[in-house]
């Protein structure tokens, strides 16, 4: 009776159509978390036309995996790199980009970030993750429909650091977009904030000479708070050496001695001079001081000098541009004589001078006294005391420049009664 009552249901069920439902009928409205990506899923290669918007995007189901949690998209050296936190039983994430429209795919990953290389600079993106399964063909979460956006900064490429006259200068390329720039120095451990700039150079004056430094430079916001790049870790080293410090350009007996300071790191010295023109190369040396034989009297002269390394094949320095500058001057050879009213000295007329200045001292006492300057070839002195021998020696000036002196001068005596001179 039990059976006959069944079979006569289920022929009524047949009847009426209310079999047993199909897989078909049963699936969910829409792609889900356990439809395949190729049906109403985000864009793939060759569909980029599609969308994750609401109304073509999955409907959740019970099982479906809870949607990633953007994290950040930052400008990083290499290009831009979207973070995400960890979604439980994702296999893989799949990640999406657009500027304006439609989302595009990126990428796949198993992990929770993912470095975009071949973003363009100064273009304003949107990013957003969804989780797929262990396939890779079917998505297992929805994704944040707002995303996370960034404009993207290339990190700065660094051109070249060098030792300059005043420090080290570091250079880079400019970055579209950039507002402000800031530049960071290391000698071991981490970066330190050196300065920053609207420029594409920096020049840091407090380097310390001998030290070996690296640089490296990261685009930031126009209120200087907020990193708009990413950075080269590696940066650019240089040794710091600094341009040597000039000291005098004077005239000798022999020629024109020039000094200098010496640099903490250089291997050698480059003397240079020029007259009009360029810099001319002079002399290397390993010592603080160079005296040029050669210089031609009456000519004026500017001098510096720079820092090589101890092969002498590469500079090391900067250099001081304005250099020493100095007129090559020849001292007067004087002849001295005894007149009715005193003493006189003359000389004949030094090239290059513009005037003359006159020193005397008693015989056997200690250092000369100037008796002033003139622009004649002769001086006259009455102020002798009689019976006394005396020296007097002549330096030729111009401007700055002076020319050395017979240290031992040109002695005459003065008699004790008017007399004949007498050159000693």
């Amino acid at each position: 009776m039990i059976k006959r009552t069944i079979c006569l249901l289920l022929a009524a069920l047949a009847l009426t159509g209310l079999g047993a439902p199909s897989l078909a009928e049963g699936a969910p409205e829409g792609a889900d978390a356990g439809t395949a990506a190729s049906v109403s899923a985000p864009p793939e290669t060759g569909d980029s036309g599609g969308a994750l918007a609401a109304s073509s995007g999955p409907a959740e189901t019970r099982d479906a995996l809870g949607t990633p949690k953007l994290g950040s998209a930052v400008s990083v050296a290499s290009g831009v790199k979207i973070t995400w936190s960890a979604v439980k039983g994702a296999a893989k994430y799949r990640v999406f980009y657009k500027t304006t429209g439609s989302w595009k795919k990126l990428a796949d990953t198993a992990k929770t970030s993912y470095t975009w290389t071949k973003a363009k600079n100064g273009t304003k993106y949107t990013f957003t993750v969804r989780c797929l399964d262990k396939s890779g063909k079917k998505y297992a979460s929805g994704y944040d429909k707002t995303g996370v956006s960034v404009t993207y900064l290339a990190a700065p490429k660094l051109s070249a650091v060098s030792n300059a006259a005043t420090g080290v200068k570091i250079t880079w390329g400019a970055v579209k977009g950039a507002a402000k720039y800031r530049v960071y120095y290391k000698t071991t451990g981490k970066w330190t904030k050196l300065a920053d700039t609207t420029k594409t150079s920096y020049t840091w004056t407090k380097a310390k000479s001998g030290t070996k430094y690296a640089f490296t430079v990261r685009c930031m916001d126009s209120a200087g708070k907020s990193f708009a790049s990413g950075y080269d870790d590696t940066g650019l080293s240089v040794t710091y050496v600094a341009a040597p410090k000039l000291g005098t350009a004077e005239n000798t007996a022999d020629g024109v001695k020039i000094t200098w300071s010496a640099a903490k790191g250089a291997g050698k010295y480059r003397v240079f001079y020029k007259t009009t023109g360029g810099w001319k190369r002079l002399a290397d040396t390993t010592k603080t001081s160079y005296t040029w034989t050669k210089a031609k009297a009456g000519t004026a002269y500017a001098f510096t000098v720079r820092c090589l390394d101890k092969s002498g094949k590469k500079y090391v320095s900067g250099y001081d541009s304005a250099g020493l500058t100095l007129t090559r001057l020849v001292p007067p050879t004087v002849n001295v004589s005894n007149q009715p009213n005193g003493m006189r000295a003359t000389w004949k007329k030094a090239a290059g001078a513009s005037e003359y200045e006159v020193y005397f001292k008693a015989k056997g006492s200690g250092g000369w006294n100037s008796l002033g300057r003139t622009t004649a070839l002769s001086f006259d002195w009455s102020d002798a005391v009689l019976g006394m021998s005396y020296a007097f020696t002549v330096r030729a000036v111009d401007g700055g420049s002076v020319s050395a002196y017979k240290s031992s001068g040109y002695v005459v005596y003065q008699p004790a009664t008017a007399a004949s001179a007498t050159d000693l």
